[in-house]
């Protein structure tokens, strides 16, 4: 786990790739984004993913 900076706001990652994170959620708690594959299931973290490419 580590973070990034995105337009000035931390952005949790996971071997370098984003977790959730969606732009109508205004603050801590705020779960807007999470619908799919239906509203109130939340995606989980793949522990075989591979770590992200260095820009």
């Amino acid at each position: 786990m580590g973070s990034i900076q995105v337009y000035g706001k931390t952005q949790l990652v996971y071997r370098g790739w984003p977790l959730y994170y969606f732009g109508q959620d205004q603050q801590r708690g705020d779960t807007k984004g999470v619908s799919v594959p239906r509203p109130g299931v939340w995606p989980i973290v793949n522990q075989e993913t591979i770590t992200a490419l260095q820009p």
